[in-house]
């Protein structure tokens, strides 16, 4: 899959702006050097405020977020971890740890309501 895609060559319109809310779970190495490896020579080579969230794309705890340059007039996605990592994934991780202690779903449930992060929602 291409990273980056052209939302309309011919004509600059803005997307819905995404209200981006809560918390995520992010390995924070790989989020920092995809918004850093961002197309046209990285993130900062516009202004900040040309880039815009405008979608995310959620698979259980794991989130990819569309963002949107108005200067380039491209999307780009990405992800809260690599999905290309040999690691165990944020999703088998977190349900492993539910099944292994002994809880249920409403349990992790709880757990994401009380870090004010939307729970899987979608089997996977």
């Amino acid at each position: 899959m291409d990273e980056s895609e052209d939302i309309n060559n011919s004509e600059k319109k803005q997307p819905a702006v995404l209200n981006v809310s809560g918390r995520q779970l992010v390995d924070i190495q790989y989020f920092v050097w995809a918004i850093l490896d961002f197309p046209h020579d990285g993130l900062f080579s516009c202004a900040g405020n040309n880039v815009t969230p405008i979608k995310e794309i959620r698979k259980g705890l794991f989130s990819t977020l569309v963002l949107w340059c108005n200067s380039y007039n491209v999307t780009h996605r990405i992800c809260t971890e690599d999905p290309e990592t040999e690691e165990v994934n944020v999703n088998s991780a977190a349900v492993t740890e539910i099944i292994s202690s002994a809880l249920g779903y409403s349990n992790l449930e709880a757990f994401c309501s009380m870090m004010n992060r939307p729970c899987m929602s979608q089997k996977i």
